[in-house]
């Protein structure tokens, strides 16, 4: 049983009640790549008089421009806009192909040289999102490329790594000396590739959750794709939508591109949901994938019944609105008993000097006061 109808009628009406103008109209056209008839509503929207200067600064923000103008090549919709606008648009859009086909050249260069020296990896969101379910890399906009591999393969990678071309990181020999949540290194060069050897990446003290995570469960389940012409790994769908829900929620549903990377999901896979809802439990992420999937299918007209299995017994949460505060908000009331929450408080407020590095991409030897500081105030600063 899919999430959602292949359309995404459910979440276009969900979107309608809560959102208006400008931002209603990026959300739904941007969730539209995955209709096959082009919904009157959108039409409707774009007829009144958008601020088009604000579309495409939210567009870029969200990471959906490339989308944006796909949908309204794919629609016939680019007649109500202005030549400039237009313009402005198609450039983004064959500007983030290009980058991604570097991006992809030298994701293949890595996973090869990985693969000769015996480097098992898993590529994670958008290299493989980009091939397999857009199914055009014009359209997924990347950053980075992400790579999971095992915690043992660490070292060895990153001497590969530095061959390529790729620095090690200021903080890699600090950040493997400690246990953390914190389970990623980011090396530049031609690309930033983001090496991962566990699924939760965070600077907030998740370890209560690294803990659930077997990632030799995550290799066991990973399934066979290609990158380019090499023969690698991904997610099992299952995986993927875990891990998906989790990245969004931990990212504070910052951006829109993340929610319709996963209706992407939905719309292009099958899933078991009854593995779904044992793998969540076992990585004790089942409410986290629950507010997720209740969000995208409010208001949606039939029920979804695996969703009761997820249900907290807090239902009342479920109803906070998608923020950093809110998430970080849940991740401290899942930590049980009143010592645990505290430390969680204390931990958040006083990571490791190598926590606060990583952020800032100094050397731990390098943070003061200030970083701390800063790095405390920096969630009220998008108020401002």
């Amino acid at each position: 049983m899919r999430l959602l109808h292949r359309d995404g009628r459910g979440l276009l009406k969900q979107i309608k009640n809560i959102m208006r103008g400008e931002d209603n109209f990026i959300t739904v056209l941007s969730c539209s790549i995955w209709n096959k008839e082009k919904s009157e509503e959108i039409e409707e929207v774009i007829k009144n008089n958008l601020d088009w200067d604000y579309v495409l600064r939210k567009s870029r923000k969200e990471g959906v421009s490339s989308l944006i103008y796909y949908c309204l090549k794919k629609f016939e919709l680019q007649k109500y806009l202005s030549f400039k606008t237009l313009k402005t648009l198609e450039e983004a859009y064959y500007k983030n192909s290009l980058r991604n086909i570097i991006m992809i050249s030298e994701t293949k260069k890595v996973l090869e040289s990985f693969k000769k020296e015996g480097i098992e990896s898993i590529i994670l969101k958008g290299v493989f999102l980009a091939e397999k379910i857009y199914r055009n890399i014009a359209l997924r906009e990347m950053t980075d490329v992400d790579i999971l591999i095992r915690r043992k393969d660490v070292k060895k990678a990153n001497r590969i790594l530095n061959s390529l071309g790729y620095p090690t990181p200021k903080y890699y020999e600090d950040l493997l000396k400690i246990s953390s949540s914190l389970n990623t290194l980011m090396y530049k060069g031609n690309i930033r590739v983001h090496l991962h050897w566990h699924l939760i990446n965070s600077t907030w003290p998740l370890n209560f959750l690294v803990e659930e995570i077997s990632i030799e469960r995550i290799f066991e389940y990973a399934k066979p794709i290609k990158v380019d012409t090499l023969d690698t790994l991904t997610l099992s769908n299952e995986h993927l939508l875990i891990y998906l829900c989790y990245h969004l929620f931990n990212h504070s549903f910052d951006r829109l591109l993340l929610l319709v990377d996963i209706l992407g999901l939905l719309n292009s896979y099958s899933i078991d949901w009854n593995f779904v809802i044992e793998e969540a439990e076992r990585f004790k992420l089942s409410f986290i994938l629950y507010y997720v999937l209740s969000f995208i299918s409010q208001k949606k007209e039939e029920k979804v019944p695996y969703l009761e299995r997820l249900k907290p017994s807090k239902s009342y949460l479920k109803k906070l609105p998608p923020s950093s505060f809110t998430s970080y908000f849940i991740y401290l009331l899942l930590q049980k008993g009143f010592k645990k929450k505290i430390k969680f408080l204390i931990n958040t407020i006083f990571p490791s000097p190598c926590v606060v590095a990583h952020s800032f991409s100094i050397s731990p030897k390098e943070v003061t006061r200030a970083h701390y500081f800063f790095r405390l105030i920096k969630p009220f600063l998008k108020f401002f």
